[in-house]
C-alpha cells in the first residue's frame, strides 16, 4: 500500500492524548480519524488531528526518517527502494588478489568465469570496460596457463593473442571468438608455444575456415599435446585437417578430445586412419560424435592395429549391439587399451556372454571397461550391466 502524507504539528496534541503500550512497544495517539497510521520517524508530520473522538491509533517509530505510511492489515511495512549502488570497476589488482585465492605460488595459472565474476561484484559484466584489464593483467604477469569461460571477445584481439603467445595452455570455454581472432593466432604461430589447446562450448563454433587456421598454425609449431575441442560444432570435413597434422611421424600430439560434435563415421575414419599410420595418439575421446551402426564397424575393423592407443570414449554413438560385439571380438591379449568406455549404446545376450569370457581370461580388466555382467535367467544368457565411474 503506498504510502499516505499528512500535515499536523505534534505540539497541538494535549498530553492526555498520547499513551504510551508499554505490552506493544506502540504510542496511542487519540485522532478524530479511523484509520491506522505505522510512522516510522520520531518527528510526526500527521494531517488534521482533532481531540474530540476517544479512538486510538498506533505509531511505530523505527528509525529517522520523516515517513509516515499509512499501515496494512497484515501490519508489514511499505516497499523503499534502496540507494542505487555506485558502479565497481574491475582492476589489476582485484585480479591479482583474486589469483591469490585460488592459485599457489608462483601464481603461473590465471583463470576468469563471467558468471563467477558478475556474483562477486554484483553487476553485469561490460566487455568495453573489463576485458582491457584482463588482457592487461595477462601481459603484465608470466603466466603458465589461462582458463576463460563464457564471454565473447571482439576488442583488443591484438593485444589479447600476444597475451597468449607464451602460455603452455590455453583453454577457451563458451567463449564468443571471431574469424579474426584465428588469423591473428595463425600469424603469430611462430611467437607461441602452447602444448595444450582446449577450446569448449555452444557458443564457440569453429566452422572450416577458423579450424584450418588454428591446424595449420599447429602444424607449423609442431609442440601441441593435447587438442580439447567438445561442442564446437565440427563436422567430418574437419576431422579431415586435424587428422593431416596427426598423421606426420614427428608429431607430437598424444590426446584428442572431439566429443559432442557431429563428425559421424566418415569423421571417425578420418582419425582412425591417421592414428594407425602415425602411431603417437595415446587418448581418443567420440563421446556423442553420432558414429551408429556404421562406426562402430570401422573401429572394430581398426582397433587392433591401433597399438598405441590406451584410452577410447565412443559412449552415447547410438551403436547397435551387433557393432558392440565386433569390437569386443577384435581385443586379444595382450592388449594396450587401459580404459574403454561404452556406456550409453546397444547390447544383447551375445554382448553379455563375450564380455564374461573377455573378463575370465583377463584379456580385459573390470577396472579397464565400464560394462560389467550378470547371470539373469529371464534370458537366454547374461545381461550386460553398464556403469559410469
Amino acid at each position: 500500500m503506498l504510502p499516505t502524507e499528512y500535515n499536523i504539528n505534534m505540539s497541538s496534541l494535549f498530553a492526555e492524548d498520547i499513551q504510551i503500550d508499554d505490552e506493544s512497544c506502540c504510542i496511542l495517539v487519540s485522532t478524530a480519524s479511523d484509520k491506522p497510521f505505522k510512522c516510522l520517524s520520531f518527528t510526526i508530520y500527521i494531517g488534521d488531528f482533532s481531540t474530540t473522538a476517544n479512538e486510538k491509533k498506533y505509531f511505530f517509530f523505527s528509525n529517522n526518517f520523516c515517513d509516515v505510511c499509512e499501515m496494512c492489515d497484515c501490519n508489514i511495512s511499505c516497499y523503499r527502494e534502496p540507494p542505487p549502488k555506485e558502479f565497481r570497476g574491475l582492476s589489476v589488482l582485484m585480479l591479482d588478489c583474486w589469483q591469490r585465492e585460488y592459485d599457489k605460488r608462483p601464481y603461473r595459472n590465471f583463470r576468469f568465469d563471467r558468471l563467477h565474476f558478475e556474483e562477486r561484484f554484483e553487476r553485469k559484466y561490460y566487455p568495453t570496460r573489463d576485458f582491457p584489464y584482463i588482457v592487461y593483467f595477462m601481459q603484465w604477469r608470466r603466466l603458465s596457463s589461462v582458463k576463460l569461460v563464457g564471454f565473447r571477445v571482439f576488442t583488443m584481439l591484438d593485444g589479447f593473442v600476444e597475451a597468449l603467445t607464451n602460455l603452455k595452455r590455453i583453454e577457451l570455454k563458451l567463449m564468443d571468438l571471431p574469424l579474426l581472432f584465428f588469423q591473428l593466432f595463425r600469424d603469430n604461430v611462430h611467437n607461441i608455444h602452447v602444448e595444450e589447446l582446449i577450446l569448449e562450448g555452444k557458443n564457440l563454433s569453429l566452422d572450416s575456415e577458423k579450424i584450418a587456421y588454428t591446424v595449420s598454425s599447429m602444424i607449423w609449431q609442431n609442440k601441441l599435446q593435447e587438442i580439447e575441442m567438445q561442442q564446437c560444432e565440427f563436422v567430418a570435413q574437419d576431422m579431415e585437417i586435424i587428422a593431416e597434422y596427426m598423421s606426420y611421424k614427428c608429431s607430437y600430439l598424444r590426446k584428442l578430445n572431439v566429443a559432442n560434435n557431429k563428425i559421424g563415421p566418415d569423421g571417425a575414419l578420418y582419425l582412425l586412419k591417421a592414428i594407425v599410420s602415425s602411431g603417437t595418439l595415446t587418448h581418443l575421446d567420440l563421446n556423442g560424435c553420432g558414429l551408429g551402426n556404421h562406426g562402430g564397424e570401422l573401429i572394430a575393423k581398426y582397433i587392433s592395429s591401433c597399438y598405441t592407443l590406451q584410452y577410447l570414449n565412443i559412449c552415447f554413438n547410438n551403436i547397435s549391439s551387433a557393432a558392440i560385439n565386433c569390437i569386443l571380438l577384435t581385443m586379444k591379449k595382450p592388449i594396450k587399451l587401459h580404459k574403454l568406455q561404452m556406456y550409453g549404446n546397444k547390447y544383447n545376450p551375445k554382448t553379455g556372454n563375450i564380455l564374461r569370457r573377455l573378463l575370465g581370461a583377463g584379456v580385459l580388466l573390470q577396472d579397464n571397461i565400464d560394462l560389467t555382467v550378470t547371470f539373469d535367467d529371464t534370458i537366454p544368457g547374461y545381461r550386460v550391466i553398464p556403469w559410469r565411474s
